[in-house]
């Protein structure tokens, strides 16, 4: 097995976090389920009265309404994310030098709005399962049923909007990556946490050049 000074390739890397975010994700499943019915269901009076009714429609079954698009999506918008930043990285900063904070924004919005773009539809299908009155047989029948009625634009509804979200969220997430990286603190975290070894793997902080002047 795999020790705490083992080096963790990044294809394990993305199954690590796919693993974490589908356990998380099932967890918090009925979380997003009332969230989604509060936000559209106004004679709704709160969480307690939503579960209760998410109950009395359908048990377990309703709280988990949309799981399976949910889960279809998480790994690839992961897997995703990350490429599309590195690729863009990779193309924009042929040196490797440290990234300023500007860099890293726009590479993280773009590459959240490819990720996005990837997996826009199977959220699309996830916030339909997840309405009263939608009984859709599972994740296809549902992508079959809406492309019959609306087209296959009809996946890519609200997509405008959530662009919105996911353009600022995205560029801060790989802003603090970068900036994490770089941090020596942070490198000492690691050394508390994981050892030198694994300490060792990240890059070295961005050294300047002493001044000189009189």
């Amino acid at each position: 097995g795999m020790t705490g000074t083992d080096k963790i390739t990044i294809p394990q890397r993305l199954v690590c976090g796919a693993i974490a975010g589908i356990a998380a994700s099932f967890v918090t499943h009925p979380l997003d389920v009332v969230r989604t019915r509060l936000a559209v269901q106004p004679e709704l009076k709160g969480i307690i009265h939503t579960f209760g009714t998410l109950w009395a429609e359908g048990g377990v079954l309703a709280l988990y309404k949309g799981l399976g698009p949910t889960l279809a999506s998480l790994a690839p918008f992961v897997a995703i994310n990350f490429a599309s930043y590195d690729t863009l990285k990779a193309f924009v900063n042929k040196t490797g030098a440290p990234q300023n904070t500007i860099t890293s924004l726009s590479l993280g919005a773009g590459a959240g709005i490819i990720a996005q773009t990837a997996c826009y539809p199977l959220d699309t299908i996830r916030r339909r399962m997840q309405l009263k009155g939608q009984n859709y047989n599972n994740t296809l029948d549902a992508m079959k049923t809406i492309i019959a009625k609306e087209g296959a634009a009809g996946l890519y509804k609200g997509m405008s909007a959530n662009t919105l979200k996911v353009i600022p969220n995205n560029a801060i997430r790989f802003m603090v990556f970068e900036h994490l990286k770089q941090s020596p603190f942070f490198r000492s975290l690691f050394v508390s946490f994981h050892g030198p070894d694994l300490a060792s793997q990240l890059p070295k902080p961005e050294t300047r050049k002493a001044d000189n002047r009189a």
